[in-house]
C-alpha cells in the first residue's frame, strides 16, 4: 500500500509481558481493558493481582484525577474530566 492509503492508522507491536508499561497516565493505561493503574507504584501494569494497593481499572485515577473536588481544578489535570452526573473528576 502507499502512505497515502495508510494515512490515520498507527500501527504498533509489543509483547504481551510489556505493553502495559507503554501507557504513560492512568488515563491512558484505563483505555486498555488488559491493564490497571496501580497507585502504589504509579505504574501501568497487566492486571494480575501483583499490585499491593489494588488496581484501577474503571480510569478514575483517583491519585491524579480524584483529587480534583471542582470542575475548574478538573480541568487542570491533563487526561481527567468532569461528570456532572457524579459531580466527580474522572479520566
Amino acid at each position: 500500500p502507499t502512505a497515502s492509503a495508510l494515512r490515520g492508522f498507527k500501527i504498533r507491536s509489543a509483547t504481551c509481558t510489556n505493553h502495559c508499561a507503554l501507557h504513560a497516565t492512568c488515563a491512558s493505561c484505563a483505555t486498555d481493558d488488559a491493564c490497571g493503574y496501580c497507585s502504589a507504584t504509579k505504574t501501568c501494569t497487566k492486571i494480575d493481582g501483583s499490585c499491593s494497593s489494588g488496581f484501577d481499572v474503571i480510569g478514575e485515577c483517583l491519585d491524579t484525577c480524584g483529587a480534583a473536588l471542582t470542575c475548574g481544578e478538573c480541568a487542570d489535570q491533563s487526561g481527567c474530566g468532569w461528570c456532572h452526573t457524579t459531580g466527580r473528576c474522572t479520566a
